[in-house]
């Protein structure tokens, strides 16, 4: 126990370091795109023309075992939008015709790409000190 009080202590202790930074907000409206790891074969080449992309202002593309997800411009992800448009039109209606017989016959739910209406900022955090973490 006295180890991790240690730890904790060094830990404070660094963090208290003084340091200068900038913070910024980056003048761009952003938003969220989630792929399901089913769906990426079939939207591969819109992903790519993401990655490709000469001078984005904003791109951040994660990817786990169950989705990828992408946080962009805004303007930037419409390829998306048709698509979790279309896919939106299907689940309702998948949900309008009986759900229960389905998911009993070995069906898969249906996995739906989903651009999300919100809009989101980034703060850009610059760190004018020399070494990390001071």
């Amino acid at each position: 126990m006295r180890g991790n009080y240690d730890l904790y202590k060094t830990a404070v202790t660094e963090f208290r370091a003084p340091m200068q930074a900038t913070i910024t907000v980056v003048p761009v409206s952003l938003s969220l795109v989630h792929i399901p790891r089913t769906r990426l074969p079939s939207l591969s080449h819109a992903v790519l023309r993401q990655i490709l992309q000469p001078e984005p202002a904003f791109l951040n593309i994660t990817c786990n075992e169950i989705e990828l997800t992408i946080f962009a411009d805004a303007q930037t992800l419409d390829d998306f939008e048709p698509v979790a448009r279309k896919d939106r039109q299907r689940q309702r209606s998948r949900s309008g015709s009986s759900s229960s017989t389905r998911s009993q016959s070995g069906v898969p739910p249906f996995e739906s790409v989903e651009v999300t209406c919100d809009r989101w900022s980034v703060l850009q955090i610059d760190s004018h000190s020399d070494q990390l973490g001071a």
